[in-house]
């Protein structure tokens, strides 16, 4: 049976001269925007813990993916990682033509302003749906079409919460 190869030769690289620090410094002037976008997005990692997560993932690849693959062999993984697979199974198998009435209220108002072509107004919710803090998601709760909805939700939650007491047996509301 093959080996796994444990380490990469590393690749030489080229000396550092009076060429190559004018060569880098005009690369830097042409593309100083992107540099600078760049370091901007280096310290918001580091702000966040993300670089030093990151960078100890790259050097402990290995060990990582060791135990990873380990860990996914564990029984109590194996139900959730078959589940995954099932339901991507699920997925490609859907006929999205059927499913187009279902789906249709939520993608309506980003296909109408994807033929309008205003791809940026396709991204982003409706205004109405944007709920920046409390008061706001009060008002929105007002709209007909988001109170037929949670109406439509609650009615889906007291089914299931019934089916579950149910199966459990109990017959008692929620304590």
């Amino acid at each position: 049976m093959a080996q796994a190869i444990r380490l990469m030769a590393p690749t030489p690289r080229p000396a550092v001269g009076p060429d190559s620090a004018t060569a880098i410094a005009e690369a830097a002037a042409k593309h100083h925007d992107a540099i600078q976008a760049g370091l901007r997005l280096l310290d918001a990692l580091e702000k966040s813990g993300l670089l030093e997560m990151g960078s100890a993932l790259l050097e402990q690849g290995s060990d990582v993916l060791e135990i990873l693959v380990r860990q996914a062999g564990r029984p109590e993984y194996a139900g959730g990682i078959k589940n995954l697979i099932g339901l991507l199974q699920l997925l490609g198998r859907l006929d999205l033509a059927r499913l187009q009435p279902l789906l249709a209220p939520f993608l309506r108002p980003a296909w109408d302003a994807a033929e309008a072509g205003q791809p940026e107004v396709a991204a982003s919710p409706p205004a109405a749906l944007r709920a920046d803090g409390f008061f706001s998601l009060l008002a929105a709760l007002r709209d007909p079409d988001v109170a037929a909805g949670l109406a439509w939700m609650l009615g889906l939650l007291q089914a299931v919460g019934r089916g579950l007491r149910q199966e459990s047996g109990t017959a008692e509301g929620v304590e």
